[in-house]
């Protein structure tokens, strides 16, 4: 069973704390789950190291929306879940279209396209073979 490192989001929340000009603080959620927050971000992910990182809220705040914050966010995940072999990364509930879109831009599909109400979407992490 894989393991993460112990406070293994803060390489996350320093990049945030850049991009924002102001310092992300951390609150521990349940098992694997973070909460990433300051005045204008408010960012959930949870991960089951061998099943998959979600990344179950995200709002940038306003004024942010557009400026490459939720890229970087989704970048750092996948490169994170490629680095320790998490092979899937999963937008929970996404609800607007705008999120949507941002989704399919960032290469994830509907989870279950055929199901009306089937919000999550889905990036598989091309995970390498490992030769002995």
């Amino acid at each position: 069973m894989s393991k993460l490192p112990r406070r293994w989001y803060d390489p996350l929340a320093h990049k945030l704390s850049d991009l924002y000009g102001a310092q992300v603080f951390d609150q521990p959620g349940l098992g694997n789950g973070i909460f990433l927050v300051n005045d204008s971000l408010d960012l959930y992910i949870r991960v089951l190291p061998e099943y998959g990182m979600t990344i179950a809220r995200i709002d940038v705040g306003e004024g942010h929306t557009r400026n490459g914050i939720g890229s970087a966010i989704v970048e750092w995940c996948k490169e994170f879940c490629l680095q320790h072999r998490i092979p899937e990364l999963k937008m929970e509930c996404v609800l607007t279209e705008e999120c949507a879109a941002f989704c399919r831009k960032q290469g994830f599909s509907l989870a279950r396209p055929s199901d009306d109400l089937c919000f999550d979407w889905v990036l598989p992490i091309p995970i390498p073979e490992v030769t002995v």
